[in-house]
């Protein structure tokens, strides 16, 4: 049997359907169109997103090339933690992903062939 330590703390979250459906909901009655909400959902989250067997149909769609929950539509990636961007809500600031640029490569330096010549006769 493993021990854990006192200081190791099991944090069980909902889903993330469950969590937004909450969240869209309080949005909602707050009189924010979901054509104003963006879920800006980590690839995690996303992934989880689609694989959830308890969703409905009609909760999810992938029309036009945009993924949407609920009808808000959903950003993949580029977040630390997921959130809904109730565009407009002052208090939510969205991180924006840094743009790692990698250095050029240096050219390599062409290896001296070496030459055999002829063998002489002698």
């Amino acid at each position: 049997m493993m021990k854990t330590s006192p200081t190791t703390k099991t944090v069980e979250r909902r889903s993330a359907a469950v969590h937004f459906r909450n969240e869209i909901e309080k949005a909602d009655a707050d009189g924010i169109g979901r054509e104003d909400m963006t879920l800006r959902l980590t690839l995690g989250d996303v992934t989880h997103l689609k694989r959830d067997t308890s969703l409905a149909l009609s909760d999810i769609s992938f029309k036009g090339g945009v993924m949407r929950y609920l009808d808000v539509k959903i950003v993949q990636g580029g977040v630390p933690v997921s959130l809904l961007d109730r565009s407009g809500d002052v208090d939510v600031i969205v991180p924006k992903p840094s743009a790692k640029v990698k250095a050029a490569p240096k050219p390599r330096k062409a290896k001296a062939k070496a030459t055999v010549s002829p063998p002489s006769a002698l």
